[in-house]
Parts: structure tokens; C-alpha cells; sequence
């Protein structure tokens, strides 16, 4: 079958995709994993049957599989998804999933997987408008929940992308990368141990899949016991009960890659099952208070407790009607609401607006799955912004995956819980390698200064009145050319010219200290809250030194006249724009309250510097 007609069928399966309620009721069973298993079993078979017999149709064969499992004995109901999933509820109350993986021809499955992939997805512009974050993600530890990479291999150069994204950031984040079995449903325990965790897996409303997988017996050899045994041997003590309770839920996965012709022709039958984590495990479990979460899985953001189908039918092989009953109301323990539940610092996920199913999600390409992974650690990790702009655009706007053949309504990457996060940008203080001396810091809104004047003894710089005492007041002065190291002067911001500075920092240009006064908003506060109160003569203007930015008045030297002038009532502070040919703008700060002048000074005079961290 072509490619392009399944697509079409399976644009149709959106609007036909569940199979509803039957008129059983709950005969009192008793929870059996070996019924589940064995469900599991016929379902396989039945779907293997139904796509040949509609020739490889994957709804029709979803369809045909849901009423015959409507019909099987102990089966309460039955609810299907996106042609992908079959949620089986049975009389005991426990809960199975089928589903089928459509894969593209590259072994992606279609639903968190599957449409074209940028190899290097490009990096996404700075927000103009983002805002400060108030608040730091203090844990440095990161996770990346790779559960299940066999059917997911773009999830692999996504992972590289994202480890040389925070390997290149400088936080010295540590990264955990956890694939296939190595993601048990013990490690989510341990999410509220990491201050960033990323899920890459499969999912649906209530439900994601674990990295692990256990077989059985076959059917004519398999009791109650035998599953016990495996399942608390496999996944340790205790799992067999989580399976009952509902914590975890036990489902099987046939896959099949579309473009072959005689895809329904060559389905194998799955001896093991995967384990999947519940929206009632995950609310049993701690609080995640100090965490980061990014659901980049299907579904992931499926808030709505309850949803209304519509009544259908279809006729089967044997000629009768099979009526699902109408205004049916399925209600669920919701995926999104259960790890919000967990109060992390923030929530990301992918949620559908459509009109009257307000709060549900759908499946999540991989190629915007991807885009939006880049995306939030771009934010995050390399502009350290706030956690409230991570799924926004350039624009501001929130980032959708726009609907195709296959995929009905759009997909919002969304935001929930606090929007004033960020990693720390700023240090406290650093240690010049070149000579050892140590400077106090301060950050500033998004920018990082010294909260001292530079002292690097540099070729050609000065102390005060030639004083080495002033130097380890004031710090050392500089002509303009000796700050910059022969770097031409520039207007840019970030100005790039590290010059005297210390590795890692920079001279900042007049642009960078206007960032500084317009973040601490008027003429008259910025200066109040950046002048020390310790070493003014005079008037200081009210200084209070609010931000621990400490202004020190070291005067300047001027070369035309070889004199020195301004210590206790003036601090100069080159910057690295410039001003005609012979001259550079300066910042002074002086004893009144209005210092953010800039005017011109000859580069052979020597001045003050202030570095800026890269």
C-alpha cells in the first residue's frame, strides 16, 4: 500500500478512534495478571489477522481488533487512540494496553516519531523580551530518560545535541543518561533527586513506558505464579503487587514499517511485554519541589479528567452491527495532572487546543519533539533565562506543531508552574589565574560584573599617584590601548575584546553599562544602589550600595598634563566604545546622584576598569 493512502486512512482513524464501553458489567473478578497476559496474547493474534484480512489497513485493523475484544469474556471496555493504542479494561478492574508502532522507513515509530528530520536543527533566536528569572534551579544534576532508543533512533543524535549543548554551557552541569533498561520504574523515585530531567519515551493519557520488558511462558505453560515470580524477579520485590494495584500496567507492542508493501503480511508476535509507569504510580510518589520535568513524550500534557464519545458502529466479517454506546464519559487519572501533582519548579509538555476536548494532548512528531528539546535547553542551559520562555518562540509566541494528513489539531509545547527559573549565570566571585588575586562579583539582571576594580598588572598601567597602596584600594588605572590589548575600540554588546581582563571576562562596551543603568531603572536609584559607602569624600549622592556593585572614586591620570586627579570624588571606567580617533567614552560616577554620564576621554589617559563575565 502507498504511503500517501495510508496517511489518509489514518487521518481518518483520528475521527473514528474510539472503541467504546461495552454492556458488561464487573462480574466480581479477581485481579489475574495471567488473564492480562493472555489478552495480550489474542489481541496480538487478532490484529495479525485483521491487517490481512483488510489488506493493510492499520485503523481498519485497530477497528476489527477492538470489537473483537469487546466480545472477549471478562473484558469491561475498550478505548482506542489514535489508531496507535488499544486501552483494554477488564471486570477486575486492571487495565492492559495494545499497540501498534507504525514505523517510517528509517525504524521511527509514526507517533513520537515518523516525518522529516533536520540531522542539526537550527539554534532558535534570543527572546528580546525575556524575562529575568528571580529564582535559581540550584540541583546542577541533569537526567535524560531514554526509555526506549530501539524505537526511537532520533532520540540517540537528539541526546548528543543536548549533552554538547550542556557540556558547552559552562554551569558545570552533570549529566545521567539513562537508556532502554536502564529506565526502571525505581528511577523515577529518583527524579526529585536532579534539578532537570528530560522523559524521551512513549505515552499515553495516563500512562508512559518504561525501558523494561519481561517474557513468559507460553500460553499452555503459564500459571499466576510463574508471572509473579518473573515480574518480582525482573523489576525486584514487590512489582507483581504494583501491577495489580495499578501502579504499573503491563503491555505489548507489534511494530511495522508502512512503506513496505507486505507490511500486514510479516507482523511477529511479541513474547514479551513492556512495563509502563501510571498516573498512580507517579501519585504515590514524593514531592519533585526542587525539579525541572520535560514530558517529551505523547500525551504528556493530557490535564482533562473526563471525555465525551460519540456514538458509532461498524459492521464486522459476519455481517452484524456493533453499536458503541454514545455520550459515553471516560474518565481518567490524567498523565499531566499526576506530574504536576508532584509540585516540580516547572512542568513542560505538549497539549492539543481543540474545541471541545479542552485539555487533551495527541501524538508528538519527533522532529518537534526534537526542535522543542533545543529548544528549552537553549533557554535554560545556554541563555539561562527563565523557565517561563522556554516553549516560546522569537516572537513570544508558543511553539506548535501544526496538524497533517495523520495528525488532527494543533500541538502547543506548553508551560506549567513557575515561569521565574533559571540556572545561576552569575558567581559570587573569581580568581584571576595569570597572578592569583581573588574579586568579589555581582550579578546584575542577566549580566555578571566585578564588584571590584581590576588590578592585573598589566605593561603600561598605573597606581594612583604611583602609590601600590592605591592599587590595592582603587585598583591599577589604564591607558585605553593597554585595557584592550591592541583590540580596535567597538560599540558591540557583548563588545568580545577580553583584553586586561581575566579569562572568561571582558571590557564592556558604553552599550553594556547602559544595560546595567536600564535595569536598575533611573538616573538617580542606579546610581544610589551602585556607588560603595566607604571610600567617597563628601557627598555621595544618598550611596547606598544596594547592589554590591561598590563604584570605588580611584580618580583617573591624565596624559596631556602627567597629573593625577579625582581619588575619593570621582571613579572613571573605560569602556571599549569609540569616540573620533583619538578618544573612547567613558563611565563616570561622581558625588552627585546622577552619574550615568559617559563623556569622551583621551585613550592615553588612564583609567578604571570594571570586567564583565563572557
Amino acid at each position: 500500500m502507498k504511503i500517501a493512502k495510508l496517511l489518509s486512512l489514518l487521518a481518518l482513524a483520528i475521527g473514528l478512534s474510539h472503541c467504546g464501553t461495552t454492556d458488561s458489567v464487573n462480574g466480581g473478578n479477581q485481579p489475574s495478571l495471567l488473564e492480562v497476559v493472555n489478552i495480550l496474547d489474542s489481541a496480538q493474534a487478532r490484529f495479525k489477522a485483521a491487517a490481512e484480512e483488510t489488506t493493510g489497513d492499520p485503523y481498519k485493523a485497530i477497528e476489527l481488533t477492538c470489537g473483537y475484544l469487546m466480545g472477549v469474556p471478562g473484558v469491561k471496555s475498550i478505548y482506542a487512540i489514535d489508531s496507535t493504542y488499544i486501552h483494554i479494561t477488564l471486570k477486575s478492574g486492571l487495565v492492559t494496553t495494545f499497540s501498534f508502532e507504525q514505523q517510517d522507513a528509517a525504524g521511527n515509530s509514526i507517533f513520537r516519531g515518523g516525518g522529516e528530520r533536520a540531522e542539526v536543527v537550527p539554534l532558535l533566536k534570543d527572546l528580546t523580551d525575556a524575562p529575568l528569572a528571580n529564582h535559581t534551579i540550584a540541583n546542577k544534576k541533569v537526567l535524560f530518560y531514554a526509555a526506549d532508543t530501539k524505537t526511537l533512533p532520533a532520540v540517540e543524535p537528539q541526546l548528543k545535541r543536548s549533552l554538547d549543548r550542556i557540556t558547552q554551557s559552562g554551569l558545570g552541569l552533570e549529566v545521567t543518561i539513562l537508556r532502554d533498561g536502564q529506565c526502571t520504574y525505581k528511577t523515577i523515585e529518583t527524579f526529585k533527586d536532579y534539578g532537570l530531567v528530560i522523559v524521551n519515551t512513549h505515552g499515553t493519557m495516563d500512562e508512559f513506558k518504561t525501558g523494561s520488558h519481561v517474557a513468559f511462558l507460553s500460553a499452555t505453560s503459564r500459571t499466576e505464579d510463574h508471572i509473579k515470580s518473573v515480574l518480582n524477579s525482573k523489576l525486584g520485590p514487590g512489582a507483581y503487587d504494583k501491577v495489580v494495584a495499578g501502579e504499573l500496567r503491563l503491555g505489548v507492542s507489534i511494530n511495522a514499517i508502512l512503506t513496505d508493501a507486505e507490511w500486514n503480511e510479516n507482523l511477529r508476535h511479541r513474547d514479551t511485554v513492556s512495563v509502563y509507569v501510571t498516573s498512580k504510580y507517579l501519585n504515590g510518589l514524593p514531592a519533585m519541589s526542587n525539579t525541572v520535568i520535560f514530558g517529551n513524550m505523547c500525551y504528556s500534557g493530557w490535564i482533562a479528567t473526563s471525555e465525551h464519545l460519540p456514538k458509532k458502529s461498524f459492521i464486522n466479517k459476519k455481517g452484524e452491527t456493533i453499536v458503541w454506546r454514545g455520550d459515553t464519559t471516560i474518565f481518567y487519572d490524567p498523565i499531566g495532572n499526576a506530574f504536576l501533582n508532584r509540585s516540580p519548579i516547572s512542568y513542560y509538555a505538549y497539549t492539543r487546543d481543540d474545541v471541545g476536548l479542552p485539555g487533551t494532548s495527541r501524538g508528538v512528531r519527533d522532529e518537534f519533539a526534537g526542535r522543542m528539546e533545543d529548544s528549552l535547553l537553549k533557554r535554560l542551559v545556554t541563555d539561562k533565562d527563565s523557565t517561563g520562555i522556554a516553549n516560546r518562540s522569537a516572537a513570544n509566541a508558543e511553539f506548535f506543531d501544526p496538524p497533517d494528513q495523520s495528525l488532527r489539531g494543533q500541538l502547543f509545547f506548553r508551560h506549567y508552574g513557575a515561569d521565574d527559573y533559571s540556572y545561576a549565570h552569575c558567581v559570587d566571585s573569581l580568581i584571576d589565574e595569570r597572578d592569583g588575586q581573588k574579586y568579589k562579583a555581582v550579578c546584575i539582571g542577566k549580566q555578571t560584573w566585578m564588584a571590584e576594580n581590576l588590578r592585573y598588572n598589566a605593561p603600561g598601567s598605573k597606581c594612583y599617584d604611583n602609590a601600590s597602596g592605591n592599587c590595592d584600594i582603587y585598583g591599577r588605572m589604564y591607558p585605553h590601548d593597554v585595557l584592550l590589548g591592541g583590540a580596535p575600540p567597538t560599540d558591540k554588546i557583548p563588545s568580545g575584546i577580553k583584553g586586561a581582563c581575566p579569562n572568561g571576562w571582558h571590557v564592556p562596551s558604553d552599550g553594556e553599562w547602559t544595560t546595567l543603568f536600564t535595569f536598575l531603572g533611573d538616573k538617580i536609584a542606579a546610581d544610589k544602589s551602585l556607588k560603595d559607602t566607604l571610600h567617597w569624600i563628601g557627598p555621595t549622592g544618598g550611596a547606598n550600595n544596594g547592589t554590591g556593585f561598590s563604584a570605588r572614586p580611584g580618580g583617573m591620570f591624565t596624559d596631556n598634563f602627567n597629573t593625577f586627579g579625582g581619588i575619593g570624588t570621582q571613579a572613571h571606567y573605560w569602556t571599549t566604545s569609540p569616540m573620533g580617533t583619538d578618544r573612547a567614552t567613558q563611565r563616570l560616577f561622581d558625588q552627585t546622584n546622577n552619574s550615568s554620564n559617559h563623556p569622551a576621554a583621551y585613550r592615553k589617559d588612564a583609567m578604571s576598569c570594571r570586567c564583565v563575565k563572557d
